[in-house]
């Protein structure tokens, strides 16, 4: 199988070229002849630019906010977990984490969890700071508007930044 970094590169881009060029092609006219595997590295070249000029600030911050959420999650999920695990093994009435937090005598396994609580805490602090921090350089408008994790939000339902810019206001609203 031929890669893009062998001596064919001319071929390569004479294909990419060709691929560019294609929508000024008349259908009645002859295309040129083009290598099937030459064909194959040129897409595959094209399709690598395209991504990666599909990958923007934005796109960050909506992968920071989903996992914001899903971190929020699991920390509730940790919660109802640690606290009842407590109660049911203690035979006590149901103590909230924050007490359980600061508790040293837990059970190994509960012990565990409570560990990992405060490393997800850790991670919904370095997460928020992150999309505290990043969204005014990309949304300072709606930073000043709304709060920079709403900002994000609605961008992220909109599906990405360029798609919220194209929307009507009565779509927003």
């Amino acid at each position: 199988m031929k890669s893009a970094y062998t001596d064919d590169l001319g071929e390569i881009n004479r294909v990419k070229s060709i691929l560019d060029d294609s929508k000024y092609y008349d259908l009645d006219e002859k295309l040129p002849q083009i290598d099937i595997e030459a064909l194959r590295e040129a897409s595959i070249i094209q399709t690598q630019n395209r991504i990666l000029a599909s990958l923007t600030l934005d796109k960050h911050l909506i992968q920071a906010i989903h996992a914001l959420d899903d971190a929020h999650s699991s920390l509730n999920l940790l919660s109802e977990r640690i606290c009842t695990w407590y109660a049911h093994t203690n035979g006590e009435a149901r103590v909230p984490i924050e007490k359980l937090l600061t508790n040293e005598s837990l059970a190994f396994p509960i012990m565990n969890l409570k560990e990992t609580y405060i490393q997800i805490q850790d991670l919904v602090a370095s997460l928020s700071s992150y999309i505290d921090d990043e969204t005014p350089k990309l949304l300072p408008s709606m930073v000043e508007l709304l709060d920079s994790q709403l900002a994000v939000r609605l961008v992220s339902c909109a599906g990405s930044l360029a798609k919220l810019a194209r929307m009507p206001s009565s779509t927003i609203q």
